[in-house]
């Protein structure tokens, strides 16, 4: 590794680079690397390494590599079609055990072990390497084993990439969140730290419009907005979600009305998607209960309390076959009374969760009648 800059000038050349507010450079180094760029691991040979962070996706190794080459890393628990969420190859905890599986990943096609990895204090994945104009994945590699920088570099390689520098220059980190972090950032509280970390470092608090939807933002508003843009040739999934690939189709529609195109739909773009409307009462925010996400859940739900209300009927019938050989063989009658007890129950139980499952499409319902817009408190 070359010898270190101080963090002080790497976040100024950086901030100076992709013309970025120094304090929203440092909120994005602070939040990102979290006081660690490297880890130390033994190689192969037992020497002692400083290696960056990485992660190991096992279904993006499936998808690089084809015929003998992915028939061997899946035999040898490198690679799987399915995510690691979707039961596919775990991501081990230990970095030492991550640097392994890399290894031994690169033993078959080292191109497409190392594409398969996020690397570094930002986890930019190495199949990135073409977006950056770089000449293969090793390259990413490099940057992230050459130190600090190099690391803090593809961070903003990718923001350069794929369309986020806009955000971070106004510090909208809604935004900047939603496309950086993904559709979780929420969850993760990603846009509330880097709006704390920028504050900290004196940063102003941009001033966000009520009525604007920009990335980040989700809900009703979002799905109206999916499909006005779909009526002028998009080809976005109506789900709700503003994330970047919405954003580059407002851009494209900004840039063809001659509106300016920062990726914000504020009232200029609405007057102009608006005039894809059907008719002034059209109503395109609206999502029918059956194409609700979670419309699965209040399906199994209601199939459940059918099963229950069957179950009851055969346990019924069983009962009272019971009943009429009670005088003929003794202890039966308890055995019926236990029965019809049984068959009562699943009927309480039955009607529990039919009104459960109601009661979540309900609240489904309501929850796609909501607009979130976005905004990092």
């Amino acid at each position: 590794m070359s010898a270190p800059s101080s963090l002080a000038a790497i976040v100024d050349r950086l901030a100076e680079r992709h013309s970025v507010p120094v304090a929203h450079v440092r909120a994005v180094v602070d939040v990102e690397s979290g006081g660690k760029a490297f880890t130390e691991v033994t190689d192969r040979f037992g020497r002692k390494l400083l290696w960056p962070l990485c992660r190991f996706e096992g279904h993006l190794f499936y998808r690089f590599l084809s015929g003998d080459q992915r028939d061997r890393a899946v035999r040898q628990g490198l690679a799987s079609s399915k995510t690691e969420a979707k039961g596919g190859i775990k991501n081990p905890k230990s970095q030492q055990a991550r640097y392994d599986l890399w290894r031994r990943a690169c033993e078959i096609d080292e191109d497409a072990a190392t594409a398969a990895c996020s690397w570094g204090v930002g986890q930019v994945l190495g199949s990135h390497w073409r977006v950056f104009g770089l000449k293969s994945p090793q390259d990413i590699l490099a940057k992230a084993t050459a130190g600090l920088e190099g690391q803090l570099e593809l961070i903003f390689d990718y923001c350069a990439a794929f369309g986020l520098v806009d955000e971070l220059q106004r510090g909208d980190w809604t935004a900047f969140a939603r496309g950086y972090n993904g559709p979780a950032y929420r969850q993760n509280k990603y846009d509330t730290k880097l709006a704390a970390a920028a504050e900290k470092y004196g940063a102003d608090t941009p001033e966000v419009s009520a009525g604007m939807l920009r990335m980040g933002s989700s809900g009703a508003r979002v799905r109206e907005l999916q499909r006005l843009l779909n009526r002028t040739g998009a080809r976005l999934k109506v789900d709700g979600d503003f994330g970047p690939n919405v954003k580059r189709a407002v851009v494209a529609y900004q840039k063809a009305h001659k509106a300016k195109a920062d990726g914000v739909v504020g009232p200029e773009t609405w007057s102009h998607l608006e005039k894809h409307l059907q008719g002034e009462r059209e109503n395109l925010t609206s999502t029918p209960v059956a194409e609700l996400p979670n419309v699965g859940k209040v399906a199994t739900a209601t199939a459940a309390a059918v099963t229950l209300g069957q179950a009851k009927e055969q346990l019924e019938a069983a009962a009272a076959q019971v009943g009429g050989l009670a005088g003929k063989v003794a202890g039966i009658p308890s055995l019926a009374n236990a029965a019809e007890v049984l068959a009562s129950g699943l009927v309480a139980v039955a009607g529990l969760v039919g009104v459960a499952a109601l009661a979540y499409a309900g609240y489904e319902w309501l929850k796609s009648r909501r607009t979130y817009e976005g905004v990092a408190a």
